[in-house]
């Protein structure tokens, strides 16, 4: 597995990449920390050991990176065509074939029953969900497969425009949302097709929850054997409570229209205007979008350095080892979004938010109290009307061969937490991971728990 070289370096007890600084305090004598240095001072003793000691090594053992091919990227094809002089430059073959990159973390010593399909949030890549996955296979669950999504994490990134430059100075562009939930199907023949579990159990957070209810209400993506869904804090509409959800706000129910065009310009800033029918406007689809956010994932960012650290979670102890874990694994840095990826956004949510009266798996819906990435309302929202429709059997959905009633569909505003809510304190953290674990027990094959017992 490409992490291999992760768990081998902790045994150097001289290895600055290795040892916290709680620990290099003792052995350095150096007046100032290195910013990496200081980022392993900020990680508690106790955090730190579980990893190396624990989850490292498991996933050393159990886990690989594997690659599948995505749908090609459509943008790029269209760019290159009207620009062949560019085509001439690039030194990639193939440059607009998406590769989509994966982590299957299966044990054979256990029952492949129960499968978990997981999908991150944007610009997270499989390897922060380790230690879900961790969590995942002690209690039975086999194999957890985790997906990188076009664009981020180890799989291709898309933007022609800087092919060539260091990945971590790539936007994260997308030609096409729908994508998203079409890679993650495929994913899903590939662990269908290897294992046969009875049942896949889903997980997804904030963006993931967006791609896996394209993945759940659009005809002809999942297979019959997905069985429950835990929905961690997904961006619908109305969206994020940042400028990203005033602007994806606003373009409800004027699509095409002037006012629209309005919305773009301030996106994409006044020299990109896609009124025009120059190629200036596609290059803009391609660029770091400029009125949001211009920060580069590249660097590295430590919690006490940053004021705003607290948007993704409350344990600033939890986010710098999502820190270092992007210094252990360079290759899964990706820049900010892009301002294509930020138009597709808005105008794949709005047809989204209807999608309810096609949602026909049991979930539970998780929401953090002081959430201000995304809106806990919408999802709310989201999750009433679905759960009214399978209030009586003549509106409810069929599920494997039975109806559908309130009791497969739940809501629980976790308090005290953020919006990474999987990736909080312990406290926070596994309480959301107890409530998921209830209630998958009831849809799955095979439980530890009822063997324990």
């Amino acid at each position: 597995m490409r992490l291999s070289y992760i768990s081998s370096c902790f045994s150097l007890v001289i290895s600055l990449v290795c040892v916290p600084n709680w620990a290099l305090s003792e052995i350095s004598s150096q007046p100032e920390l290195s910013a990496f240095e200081q980022l392993m001072q900020e990680i508690p003793k106790e955090t730190y050991e579980r990893w190396v000691e624990e989850i490292l090594p498991y996933m050393d053992e159990y886990s690989k990176t594997k690659k599948m091919p995505g749908v090609s990227n459509l943008d790029c094809q269209l760019y290159l065509e009207n620009n062949p002089e560019i085509s001439e430059t690039l030194s990639v073959d193939e440059p607009c074939e998406v590769s989509i990159s994966y982590l299957e973390i299966y044990n054979p010593d256990l029952p492949v029953k129960d499968a978990v399909a997981v999908a991150p949030g944007r610009g997270e890549p499989a390897v922060k969900f380790q230690e879900v996955a961790y969590f995942l296979q002690k209690e039975g669950y086999n194999p957890v497969y985790i997906i990188d999504h076009r664009g981020q994490g180890e799989s291709s990134r898309l933007s022609p425009l800087y092919i060539g430059n260091a990945i971590g100075e790539q936007p994260a562009h997308v030609d096409r949302f729908e994508h998203y939930a079409e890679d993650f199907s495929k994913l899903i023949k590939i662990l269908n097709s290897k294992y046969s579990p009875e049942n896949i159990f889903l997980l997804s957070n904030s963006t993931g929850g967006s791609i896996l209810t394209d993945f759940i209400t659009r005809k002809g993506l999942k297979p019959d054997n997905i069985s429950a869904y835990g929905n961690v804090s997904p961006f619908y509409l109305p969206g994020a409570r940042t400028t990203v959800e005033s602007i994806a706000m606003s373009t409800v129910g004027i699509f095409g229209s002037d006012a629209k065009f309005g919305l773009i310009d301030f996106v994409l800033g006044d020299d990109c205007n896609l009124k025009t029918q120059d190629t200036k406007p596609m290059e803009c689809l391609f660029e770091f979008e400029n009125k949001i956010s211009d920060d580069n994932f590249y660097s590295i960012r430590i919690a006490s350095q940053r004021e705003d650290y607290w948007e993704n979670t409350n344990s600033p102890g939890q986010y710098n080892v999502n820190e270092w874990l992007k210094v252990l694994v360079p290759e899964t840095h990706v820049g900010a979004m892009s301002k294509g990826w930020v138009l597709r956004a808005m105008d794949f949510l709005q047809p989204l938010a209807h999608t309810w009266k096609s949602y026909d798996i049991p979930t539970l819906f998780l929401v953090g109290s002081e959430d201000v990435v995304v809106s806990p309302g919408a999802t709310k929202r989201y999750f009433e009307r679905v759960e009214a429709q399978n209030f009586t059997k003549t509106t409810a959905k069929t599920y494997r061969g039975r109806t559908l009633n309130k009791s497969d569909f739940d809501l629980a505003e976790i308090e005290g937490a953020s919006h990474e809510i999987l990736n909080e304190g312990d406290e926070i953290r596994l309480d959301a991971f107890e409530r998921i674990i209830e209630f998958f027990e009831p849809y799955r094959a095979h439980s530890v728990r009822d063997t324990a017992e």
